[in-house]
């Protein structure tokens, strides 16, 4: 796979963060912390690939992702609660969690200049986890269908691009997986993101409008 391939395939994070902003006034605030994840994603991806692209020292490019980490398992998190699948006290548990497993990560790594990526595995798959309630609990509820259309779309995505996320990366942890293989799942990766950013975009056209302009 290409540089300029996988470039594209990152930047397809404008789709749902350009939609997320149209329609960020139209939308009822609960879904506001979810439009703002799509647009740190679209952030960060862009910010990685110039830092490539320019050649910036390694630990300013991991540190951009070492940042995003954290940032969107806030909004992440921010969202399931304002979803009531979790208390506000339960995401700041959780988010707590991850910023240990973080600090962590980086003394048991002894270094601030890599991917903090058991951390980014946790992160993931609370992430996942969560998705796969809202799944359950909102679903299945027969009144606000357009609600519900987007619930179902947007947990269904969550739930496979968490799974791919974390499988990829645990993998890509142990030792006896190739340098080749490890690529070829990364390259995957890349497709499945892709996918799945253009069904974030769609979830976020089924929004339920509390104001028409």
């Amino acid at each position: 796979m290409t540089f300029n391939l996988t470039f594209i395939l990152a930047l397809v994070t404008i789709f749902p963060a350009v939609v997320g902003a149209w329609q960020h006034n139209k939308v009822d605030s609960r879904f506001h912390p979810f439009i703002y994840a799509m647009i740190l994603a679209f952030i960060n991806e862009l910010m990685f690939k110039v830092a490539i692209v320019c050649k910036w020292p390694l630990i300013l490019r991991f540190g951009i992702y070492n940042c995003y980490i954290p940032l969107n398992f806030y909004l992440f998190a921010l969202f399931f609660s304002c979803m009531g699948v979790i208390s506000r006290k339960t995401m700041l548990i959780l988010l707590t969690v991850v910023l240990l497993c973080m600090a962590g990560t980086a003394i048991y790594l002894n270094s601030i200049s890599e991917i903090l990526m058991f951390a980014a595995i946790v992160s993931y798959a609370i992430i996942g986890i969560l998705s796969a309630n809202l799944l359950g609990r909102n679903v299945i509820n027969p009144a606000r269908k357009r609600e519900n259309k987007f619930s179902f779309i947007m947990s269904t995505t969550a739930l496979v691009m968490c799974v791919f996320l974390v499988f990829i990366a645990g993998y890509s942890q142990l030792a006896t997986s190739s340098f080749l293989f490890r690529l070829d799942l990364f390259k995957v990766q890349a497709f499945i993101n892709a996918a799945c950013y253009l069904s974030f975009t769609f979830a976020i056209l089924c929004l339920p409008k509390t104001k028409i302009y």
